[in-house]
């Protein structure tokens, strides 16, 4: 299970740009084949599924000034994500006899305000139609989403993948209750049962466990840096990684959680 979220492609900062992060997720494919490799010693692993939760490109009208933070504007910035998408992809499908893709939009993808235009008006959506639409490989699946979660399903392992801004934080905070409460709930029959929740959005790398004992919550972080929005309002920062968690689809859990950092692409 491969978590990607939050390449805020088009970002700018003083170690952050569209060209840092078509490296680092560069690097992102070729570390999945080592890390893959090393668990293949003791077992198979045959299938990879890309869990897309959103913000892949940072928009630029999220925020006042937004525009005068990015290096392009939202034109240049899905197709630039959606060619890093592509080649992560192919180098999924390199390393694995399968790949299946799961989708969700994030709040950088929308345009304009909350509830302005149909959630499917995302630039999120774009980048993966448009990846979509490019590659014809068989042993590829895509599971395209308009509703605001999706079930991930491997074997008898279940993962809940949201984007994450279904959660409120106050004053900037990472709200580890308020994601705790929120999965519970969820857990409760809200929705379909599951194991596990995948989100992206709050940058960090966290994992909070779920009141049945069980599952988790898995926070990804981010591969951007040095946000300069993070450091003055959140107080916080974060460093450059995607989650990579290796599953047994038969005993339906997470045997091997790990973090790919790339921060020293």
């Amino acid at each position: 299970m491969l978590l990607c979220s939050d390449w805020h492609v088009g970002k700018h900062t003083s170690t952050f740009d569209s060209a840092v992060a078509r490296a680092r997720v560069d690097q992102l494919g070729h570390r999945v084949a080592k890390l893959t490799s090393i668990e293949r010693s003791d077992h198979p692993v045959r299938e990879c599924h890309a869990l897309l939760a959103g913000d892949m490109v940072d928009g630029t009208n999220i925020f006042p000034g937004h525009a005068f933070e990015v290096d392009s504007a939202a034109f240049a910035q899905v197709f630039a994500a959606a060619a890093m998408l592509e080649r992560l992809l192919r180098h999924l499908l390199a390393t694995f006899d399968t790949v299946q893709v799961w989708t969700q939009t994030g709040n950088h993808g929308r345009l304009g305000k909350r509830g302005e235009y149909p959630r499917t008006d995302n630039l999120d959506m774009l980048v993966y139609k448009i990846v979509e639409d490019r590659m014809s490989d068989k042993r590829l699946t895509w599971h395209q989403r308009t509703n605001w979660y999706s079930i991930v399903a491997a074997g008898n392992y279940r993962t809940m993948l949201v984007h994450g801004d279904q959660i409120r934080s106050f004053g900037g905070n990472t709200p580890a209750f308020g994601i705790i409460r929120k999965c519970n709930a969820w857990a409760s029959g809200v929705v379909e049962p599951f194991v596990d929740v995948s989100m992206g959005h709050f940058h960090q790398d966290l994992v909070l466990p779920l009141a049945n004992g069980r599952g988790k919550a898995y926070v990804n972080p981010s591969i951007e840096s040095d946000s300069d929005y993070a450091k003055e309002f959140v107080a916080a920062t974060g460093t450059p990684g995607q989650r990579l968690n290796f599953v047994d689809p038969e005993k339906g859990r997470v045997t091997s959680p790990r973090i790919v950092w790339l921060d020293d692409v």
